[in-house]
């Protein structure tokens, strides 16, 4: 029987198109169509028996391309494209990742597979190939493809063992789940895992435990607790660093669990195994970040996002979503619970907590033995620094090494320094294509943009006066700091954690617990949720710049961040130390560090926040428009305030500069609306693609982005 379906292409265009079928299609179904000369992939929006299409322009669809359907996620996809104005192709897109490798399908392995060693005599093996059957053979049971993927392995190591017929392949066993009896949970953490019914609907609960009172214990309570039931949990982590350590935890826990990992970092043919295995209904648990909010469970039961605090959550670039908010959304509709846990919840959580729409549940004490670090801000006014770091911290690094403790020192900005300057005349290194300044990294002996990526020799004179040896780095960064150390304390191991040291925080793990490494110089990739039992000390400087920030969320951030650092220390035997340098220490937010009561001051900046009506208590969108020309910039979002502020009672801010004004060459402009209303911006969002198109043929590109996390 024909059948008219509509169809989204995957490819992100807006357009909705008609095709001829023979027979009904699933909604959610991918099929591929002829799209001009190409055949393109396209998902089914619907199925109809009419169309306004005249017959001799319709086209037939060229088959249904793939098995995989998207039913179990659909509602949530046509949400997010209705609500950040996106194309639900491209909305679709994420939930297939891995969708170019299509072809490949019927040929993967299933990631449930376990690979086994078999009783032959171990042959000559690369090292690769070495620690692989080493690993397999840790497990009588074997190893699933899941989690020698997440650990790290090749496929192409694991089909040579597979061709020397040392290691077999087969289909997991019929499971019994075993738990590790050694963890139980304590009174309070029982309480909050009996609290959360899973046969009660939708609800979000807030865990709002300080580090290290056994989050994480609780999040397996309730995975044991939704298997039980048959049902499937989703677990969401903000970093990618962040799965490995997870993923172990939960093997120690769990025996018998079928574990997937999912991120971004996967290759396609990778995160399609995922894909296929989720299809196949194998899994028990998907960890991932926050891409992994789209993975299609058939039988979800409770979704739990860790450290829901955390930015991370939000994409930066194409869709522009909040996986957070997006999780309370699937909640939602599948009627399942959803766990957000922090040790420092974001305002908009605790404002849902106070107004009664979520469910909060305190862990207020540290799990097992260990105490709350102390904690001492440190008034560096009139006081001479050694390289930037205060005499009296220098002391207490010395005094922690002396008795084996380890040290975190926490510079929150990458590279050597931030800004080259001419002591002679003032000039500074600037990013030609940025309005940026290029950044000195010594491992790289040149400067680099951390915006558009440029790179450029290390200028041996001023560029401006022509001066020799007038040049100097204004500000530390990581790799400055690690040369500082270095030269106080030359016979410590000192290790830098940052996005271009490459460090496995597994190894650095054991390697501090062993007593390998004295001192850590880590950004914020060491603040999120890392378990380092042998630190004891942190130190935390530079941190005056966040204070004058102009971003409303500013302080916000700074207090949760100076909150998880202090809870990286005093995980083991010995009290932790938390030292805070500064040249404000009379500002509020530092009186709340001491107190550690997170939500006083959370409840401050509440108030702040209500008086300024800014969210939680009104609601914005933020258009930015990009091109080679202010003008034309400024002339498109002129034409949209006029047309918005007419329409709409709203408040608008702008045309203005964007935080970075010009970014590789391209200048960047916005306007910021708010609302007490946030229909008034939904509807706005549908109209600016209205006027947008009919408005001029000068090369702008824009998008709004809603509910913005950064808005300078």
């Amino acid at each position: 029987m024909r059948v008219i379906v509509e169809v989204a292409l995957l490819s992100g265009h807006y357009p909705v198109y008609d095709y001829i079928a023979d027979g009904d299609l699933a909604i959610g179904q991918l099929i591929c169509v002829p799209v001009r000369r190409n055949i393109s992939t396209g998902i089914v929006l619907a199925c109809k028996q009419k169309t306004a299409i005249v017959d001799k322009k319709l086209k037939s669809i060229t088959e249904v391309c793939h098995p995989i359907s998207l039913h179990a996620i659909w509602p949530t996809i046509l949400w997010c494209a209705n609500y950040y104005h996106c194309p639900v192709g491209q909305v679709a897109k994420l939930a297939l990742p891995g969708i170019s490798e299509c072809k490949r399908y019927e040929d993967l392995d299933l990631l449930s597979q376990i690979f086994r060693i078999l009783p032959v005599a171990k042959p000559r093996l690369s090292p690769a190939q070495n620690k692989l059957y080493d690993r397999i053979k840790t497990d009588p049971k074997g190893v699933s493809l899941s989690i020698l993927m997440a650990e790290g392995f090749r496929q192409q190591t694991i089909d040579k063992l597979l061709m020397q017929q040392v290691i077999e392949k087969r289909l997991p066993d019929e499971r019994a789940l075993c738990l590790d009896a050694s963890m139980q949970l304590n009174q309070k953490q029982q309480a909050v895992v009996d609290s959360v019914g899973l046969s009660d609907g939708f609800a979000t609960h807030v865990l709002f435990g300080i580090t290290g009172s056994g989050k994480t214990e609780v999040y397996f309570g309730l995975i044991e607790k939704v298997i039980g039931h048959h049902k499937q949990a989703l677990l969401l982590v903000p970093e990618i660093g962040l799965t490995p350590q997870m993923l172990s935890r939960i093997q120690r826990r769990f025996s018998g669990l079928r574990l997937l990992v999912t991120h971004s970092k996967l290759s396609a043919v990778e995160r399609l195994r995922v894909l296929k295995t989720i299809h196949q209904d194998d899994v028990d648990v998907v960890i991932g970040t926050r891409s992994a909010i789209f993975s299609p469970l058939l039988r979800l039961g409770i979704i739990i996002l860790d450290e829901e605090h955390d930015a991370s959550y939000r994409q930066q670039s194409g869709l522009r979503y909040s996986a957070r908010d997006l999780a309370v959304i699937r909640a939602k509709q599948v009627g399942i619970p959803l766990m957000l846990g922090s040790a420092t919840p974001s305002l908009e959580s605790l404002h849902n907590v106070s107004t009664g729409r979520y469910e909060c549940h305190y862990l207020t004490q540290r799990h097992g033995q260990f105490q709350q670090s102390s904690v001492h801000v440190l008034d560096i006014r009139g006081h001479r620094l050694i390289h930037g770091i205060d005499p009296r911290i220098v002391e207490k690094i010395r005094q922690n090494i002396t008795q084996s403790r380890g040290v975190l020192v926490f510079v929150n900005r990458r590279g050597y320094a931030p800004v080259l300057l001419c002591r002679a005349c003032g000039w500074s290194c600037r990013c030609d294509a940025c309005d940026s300044y290029m950044v000195w990294h010594r491992y790289l002996n040149g400067l680099q943009c951390h915006h558009c990526g440029r790179t450029q020799p290390l200028p041996v004179s001023c560029q401006s006066c022509g001066g020799e040896d007038t040049l100097v780095p204004v500000g530390y960064g990581t790799e400055r700091m690690e040369s500082v150390l270095k030269e106080l304390f030359p016979d410590q191991t000192i290790v830098r954690v940052d996005r271009d040291s490459k460090v496995d925080i597994s190894t650095l793990a054991s390697q501090l617990s062993s007593g390998e490494v004295d001192i850590v110089i880590g950004t914020q990739m060491l603040a999120k949720g890392h378990h380092f039992p042998s630190l004891s000390l942190a130190v935390i400087v530079d941190v005056d710049a966040a204070i004058y920030s102009s971003d409303f969320r500013a302080i916000e951030t700074l207090m949760q961040t100076l909150m998880q650092v202090a809870g990286r220390v005093g995980r083991g035997a010995a009290r932790g130390e938390v030292v805070v340098q500064t040249h404000q220490p009379n500002h509020p937010l530092f009186r709340g560090l001491l107190e550690q009561d997170y939500q006083a001051y959370a409840q401050t900046l509440l108030s702040i926040r209500l008086q300024s009506r800014m969210p939680p208590y009104s609601f914005l969108a933020l258009l930015r428009c990009e091109s080679r020309s202010v003008a034309v910039n400024q002339a498109f979002l002129n034409q949209i305030r006029a047309l918005a502020e007419v329409r709409y009672d709203l408040d608008v801010w702008g045309p203005v500069d964007a935080h970075l004004a010009k970014k590789n060459h391209v200048y960047r402009h916005q306007l910021l609306f708010r609302s007490s209303k946030r229909s008034y911006l939904n509807q706005l969002g549908r109209d600016v693609l209205s006027w947008s198109s009919a408005m001029s043929d000068k090369p702008v590109v824009w998008y709004l982005e809603i509910d913005p996390y950064e808005v300078c």
